[in-house]
């Protein structure tokens, strides 16, 4: 504005002094003069503002990939929540290949850039005036399930939600990455009974696996048990706050009575902190209970034949069965699952074995849903490196799709069951109780089973990590040190039958664990180690490469420039004016 004054003041002078006979000539020379003044100052402005213009380029990689088009790299300046106008591509949108990303952006020398992929910190650059071409490769990973996102594309469950209930899908919003879509609530994965037949005497497990995917913790959980004389409903302890677990409820251990007859278990409820609940209906879960053999007396009177009489006094005393004494193959089992201060004793014979618990069946899912549904609970809320979660996906796609079944559906069978043992140092009177698993695969005695895999979810409440576990028979390979293991035959020959036993130095009888036993998919192998992550082209000088430097008007370059430009136009001014003064 006080340019333009000055210039309107200048204009009145001029044609003050010059008369009415230099009005025409004054203007004109007024106007060309304000003309170029204005072109001057306008260009150096231009100049000014490209001096905080920087441009950012290179290439982007996701878990060792090349970014595929689409893939959404966003700038952020002096905090990585600020986002740069402007700061934003998209790979695939511009023809500059091998170079995924470029953008250009104002930003003061000094300020931290923050360049990120889907939403996930990349790297962290500094503007700097004068220079403005900066060359980064950008190289991210997935995130895991709970980790923070701010698209879907981030997360490698494939969601990224708000509260577990609203999808989130731009670089300015904030969520927590999740494996199943947003607002799904309460999943019930799995379920089962630790025997379909126990006697009287016995006890049944009835274990669950429930999730809360909404981001609330679990707060109740009961199921409706159907027993001869009546509908009874159950309360599953909940351990503590937390959004999953694997719980299990000891039928007839103390608040029940196992009369003779069917039961069944016909829903499970569950309940969050967030009042969110499911209500599952269950069919075909049931166990039967028979009476249990009657108690044996001792008649007394009489005494040995080697005492001659008198002997004991009798009198009607129940006689008491010793608790039963392990197998051999047991023991071995309980004997690599017990801690360091017995190994000298048990090498000595100087450890007692006594059965705690009688061997129980565990249930193997033998229909692929259930099997699929089983591997979805590892995937979702055991597996966390990738090489694991892209091992048991397999899986699960290829029972789900047909292409691999279970091995009871080819006419093999699984057995399971747990054996609880407790070992007595008879030196130092320590104890310790070791849950032995039996776990087998046999084929069946017609045909070969090819391609068997083997997954074994054991809980953190069972295991916290696979070192905890002793294998003594063919030995697995470890998927996940949470632990989920696998093992892999390529062949089970006819009637072949595969031991996969374990054992762990704790009683797992309420906490279980999860097995699912597959065969036939085609592209099953051993797991193998991951590639590593493909090369970043090296930055070259020279034609064919990514190039090294971007070229642009430099600031100073601009202003000289101007400044030709003007004393150009200038010079061309007086020099007409000179001319038509010499005509006069």
């Amino acid at each position: 504005m006080r340019i333009g004054q000055s210039l309107l003041i200048l204009a009145t002078v001029i044609r003050g002094k010059k008369g009415m006979s230099q009005t025409r000539s004054s203007v004109s020379g007024f106007i060309l003069l304000s003309f170029t003044l204005y072109l001057v100052l306008s260009l150096t402005a231009f100049a000014a503002d490209s001096s905080n213009l920087n441009t950012f380029v290179g290439n982007v990689t996701i878990g060792g990939s090349y970014a595929a088009n689409g893939v959404v790299v966003d700038a952020f300046i002096g905090s990585a929540s600020s986002p740069a106008t402007g700061g934003s591509y998209i790979v695939g949108s511009k023809n500059i290949f091998p170079v995924n990303f470029t953008m250009d952006f104002a930003c003061t020398a000094g300020s931290t850039v923050f360049l990120k992929v889907w939403g996930i910190n990349a790297s962290t650059q500094t503007c700097i005036n004068g220079q403005l071409q900066n060359f980064t490769n950008l190289s991210v990973s997935l995130t895991a399930n709970d980790g923070a996102c701010s698209y879907a594309n981030a997360c490698s469950g494939g969601s990224c939600c708000s509260g577990g209930i609203t999808a989130v899908n731009s670089s300015t919003s904030s969520g927590v990455c999740q494996a199943v879509a947003c607002g799904t609530g309460i999943t019930i994965p799995a379920f089962s009974l630790g025997a379909s037949s126990i006697t009287t005497s016995q006890t049944v497990n009835f274990t669950i696996n429930i999730t809360s995917q909404v981001r609330h913790n679990i707060t109740a959980a009961n199921f409706s048990l159907v027993t001869p004389s009546g509908n009874i409903t159950r309360n599953f302890t909940i351990p503590s706050n937390g959004r999953n677990f694997n719980l299990s409820y000891k039928i007839f251990n103390s608040a029940e009575t196992a009369a003779a007859g069917t039961y069944n278990v016909t829903a499970v409820m569950v309940t969050d902190n967030g009042s969110v609940t499911n209500l599952t209906v269950i069919t075909n879960m049931n166990f039967t209970v028979t009476a249990a053999a009657t108690t044996t007396t001792d008649t007394g009177g009489g005494g040995s034949s080697s005492s001659g009489g008198g002997g004991s006094s009798g009198g009607g005393t129940p006689a008491t069965t010793p608790a039963q004494a392990p197998s051999k193959e047991t023991v071995d089992a309980v004997k690599e699952a017990l801690p360091d201060t017995f190994k000298v004793a048990a090498e000595s014979g100087n450890v007692e074995y006594k059965t705690v618990a009688a061997p129980e069946s565990k249930d193997v899912p033998a229909g692929g849903e259930k099997a699929a549904s089983t591997i979805d609970y590892a995937v979702d809320y055991l597996a966390k490196t990738e090489p694991a979660q892209k091992e048991l996906n397999s899986i699960q796609e290829a029972v789900s799709s047909g292409g691999a079944t279970t091995v009871q559906a080819a006419g093999g069978s699984v057995t399971k069951t747990i054996e609880v043992v407790k070992a007595t140092n008879k030196v130092t009177k320590e104890e310790a109780v070791v849950s032995v698993v039996k776990l087998s695969v046999v084929a069946p005695a017609d045909k070969p089973l090819k391609n068997v895999e083997v997954v074994e979810v054991i809980p953190k409440l069972a295991a916290s990590n696979v070192n905890q576990v002793s294998f003594k028979g063919e030995q697995p390979i470890v998927l996940e040190a949470d632990p989920v293991v696998k093992w892999f035959f390529s062949e089970v020959g006819k009637g072949q039958k595969k031991d996969l036993s374990y054992a762990i130095n704790k009683d797992i009888r309420n906490v279980g664990t999860s097995t699912v036993a597959v065969q036939g998919r085609a592209e099953a192998t051993p797991p193998q180690t991951p590639p590593p992550a493909p090369a970043v082209p090296e930055k070259k000088e020279e034609g064919g490469g990514i190039p090294t430097e971007v070229k642009k008007p430099r600031p100073f370059d601009a202003i000289i420039l101007v400044v030709v430009v003007a004393v150009a136009v200038v010079g061309g001014w007086f020099f007409i004016r000179s001319r038509k003064k010499a005509m006069k």
